[in-house]
């Protein structure tokens, strides 16, 4: 939901289509791995018992692996998460201090 409400800010300040599609890119890649947080936290604390913290502790540690091993595959074979190192959704929302 985030990620749409964003596109659509994005969107509405620039109508820049290649960035909105470089920040689709972006956001299909670093969703991939977070999705195991959302699989390993029910189990955790249902099965395992963990407390709440420390269960939400393990599982993001989990997709942060996941993250760093998506990103040395994806490496390997030439792609990248992140289609320009210089684009940030918050480029043009906060001007160099020589522009104040």
């Amino acid at each position: 939901m985030v990620s749409l409400l964003s596109m659509i800010w994005l969107y509405q300040d620039t109508h820049d289509l290649p960035r909105i599609a470089r920040f689709s890119w972006s956001v299909f890649w670093y969703v991939m791995p977070s999705l195991l947080l959302f699989v390993l936290l029910p189990p955790l604390l249902l099965r395992v018992h963990l407390p709440f913290y420390l269960a939400l502790f393990l599982a993001s540690g989990a997709s942060l692996v996941a993250f760093v091993v998506m990103k040395w595959i994806l490496r390997r074979w030439g792609l990248s998460c992140s289609p320009s190192i210089r684009f940030s959704p918050f480029v043009d929302y906060f001007p160099s201090p020589s522009k104040i």
